[in-house]
């Protein structure tokens, strides 16, 4: 789960945060999803819809679509317009 992100500034250091984590932490190549949606209601772009995402494993990434989205729903909803963006 990650930080709450509800409007574009603080989405992208969220998105910054994740690449960061992936890639070095990680030591992927990139964000290992496609997209990512923030609370804000947009969508951000990691991998993109070109790029097989590292999101589920070696079975699975050629075969989906990898989206986060960014904050913690353990007891809750993402927002609707979240959802809307999805």
């Amino acid at each position: 789960a990650g930080s709450t992100c509800d409007n574009p500034a603080s989405c992208r250091r969220q998105v910054q945060n994740v690449q960061h984590y992936h890639v070095r932490t990680l030591h992927w190549c990139d964000v290992g999803y496609n997209f990512l949606i923030g609370e804000d209601g947009l969508v951000y772009e990691g991998r993109g819809w070109n790029t097989v995402g590292a999101h589920s494993g070696p079975t699975w990434n050629p075969l989906s679509l990898g989206i986060s989205f960014m904050g913690n729903y353990m007891n809750r909803v993402p927002p609707a317009r979240a959802i809307r963006a999805a």
